[in-house]
């Protein structure tokens, strides 16, 4: 059983990691309390201890359990927060990232399919390949979608506050990268686009448009791939952003801007198994993908953008 002395040393020093990580003045804490700043300076020397009801408010101010604040080590669970906080958003990046270069990937698939199935008279038993390789692509990029989603509202749920332990350093370290990190990719789009463009007519007179494709929507999808690996990196580092869309009336709006963007997307996948149906070209409509992709984030643009402007007290570094 620890002394009270232990006890008290042992609330100071929490209180003042606590204090620290959100980067409050002994004076702020006394503010919010209602007590004077050399209370608070006595306390986190363990000269002294609040009162019962000024202990469990400072508890709920700092979201911590009282046997936390009286025996554990704050520090730990601060640490495993960023360290949780990190991980997941690098599993994000990695997994949306994979799941939107798995779609793409199917679509030239379908096409590189279709050019081979014509030219080389495959049996007709194999001429749902294609197809059937897209579906599955969508299959795992959605299952990748939805696990991702999952662990980020955990997350989310377990750390709705978190306090930028990102140094200086640290971020323009990666400011430097990612200005390369866009700069290539969308390079290398215009310059995929440009090749496609030259090559278009000969490929046709070679009976190599589905090769030609193919390869045109994989360079693609890498590009786009890094792209969003960049972006979701990048957003790591605004952790006021993150605080923001973690508050109640924030996460009411991002909800219904999620559910608006899977009416968009279902609608699009609706759309195509009917042309794809119909014509017998799976490969040919794969335009509602992108059209609905673009909805989705013309949807989120315009959505944050009112919810900006109905939160007009918000920093607009937050955003």
């Amino acid at each position: 059983m620890k002394e009270p002395g232990a006890i008290a040393n042992r609330f100071g020093a929490n209180l003042q990691i606590l204090r620290a990580q959100r980067k409050l003045s002994q004076e702020a804490v006394a503010e919010q309390l209602g007590v004077s700043r050399q209370s608070v300076s006595k306390w986190e020397s363990g000269a002294a201890f609040p009162e019962t009801e000024t202990l469990i408010a400072l508890c709920e101010w700092f979201d911590v359990t009282l046997d936390e604040m009286m025996r554990g080590d704050v520090s730990t669970s601060v640490r495993e927060g960023t360290q949780t906080y990190e991980k997941q958003n690098r599993r994000m990046a990695a997994g949306v990232a994979g799941g939107v270069f798995l779609i793409l990937f199917g679509v030239g698939f379908v096409l590189l399919w279709e050019g081979l199935y014509r030219r080389l008279g495959l049996s007709p038993y194999t001429e749902n390949v294609g197809p059937a390789v897209l579906l599955l692509c969508v299959l795992f990029a959605t299952m990748l979608f939805i696990v991702m989603g999952i662990r980020d509202e955990q997350m989310r749920r377990q750390y709705p506050e978190m306090q930028d332990f990102y140094t200086r350093t640290q971020k323009e370290a990666f400011a430097r990268r990612f200005v390369w990190l866009i700069a290539v990719p969308v390079g290398v789009i215009l310059a995929d686009v440009v090749v496609l463009l030259l090559l278009e007519k000969w490929a046709q007179a070679a009976g190599l448009e589905g090769e030609l494709m193919a390869g045109f929507f994989w360079i693609m999808g890498a590009a786009v791939a890094v792209l969003v690996w960049a972006g979701i990196q990048q957003e790591k580092f605004n952790i006021k952003k993150y605080n923001v869309e973690n508050r109640p009336e924030f996460r009411r709006h991002s909800d219904l801007t999620s559910a608006i963007c899977g009416v968009i997307m279902l609608i699009a996948t609706a759309l195509y198994l009917v042309m794809a149906v119909r014509s017998g070209k799976w490969g040919n409509h794969w335009w509602p993908f992108a059209v609905g992709g673009m909805l989705c984030g013309v949807v989120g643009i315009v959505r944050d953008a009112k919810y900006r402007q109905q939160h007009k007290e918000l920093d607009p570094d937050e955003f």
